[in-house]
């Protein structure tokens, strides 16, 4: 599925689809919830002209060579409770928000390595 096409001199590679779970507007904050390739889920919060967005790299259980449907929503849920909590914080005090030094963290779910913001 992957192809590679010459654009005005520029390499372009094609690339699998971006599926788009979930668009909502919570407290006045548009969010939304795609998933990238296969294994990149991600969750974009637009908040006073700001965008605001985490990811996780969701891997396949061990012996399997692709998430199952289960894993997919279980991962954009997860993506979407992680939208809504920055939501509720940068409403609580968004000055408190920006000085926090936020850094990935990994977590073991099931055996599987996952990076989370913490």
């Amino acid at each position: 599925m992957n192809e590679e096409k010459t654009i005005k001199g520029i390499k372009a590679k094609k690339v699998d689809k971006i599926k788009l779970w979930k668009v909502v507007q919570y407290r006045g904050c548009m969010v939304y919830i795609r998933q990238l390739q296969k294994e990149y889920f991600e969750y974009l919060v637009v908040f006073d002209g700001q965008v605001f967005t985490s990811y996780v790299i969701m891997k396949p259980r061990e012996g399997k060579k692709k998430l199952s449907k289960s894993d997919e929503t279980k991962t954009a849920g997860m993506m979407f409770a992680g939208a809504i909590a920055t939501i509720d914080t940068l409403l609580e005090d968004p000055e408190k928000a920006e000085r926090e030094n936020v850094k990935p963290k990994e977590v073991k779910i099931d055996k599987k390595t996952v990076s989370t913001l913490h």
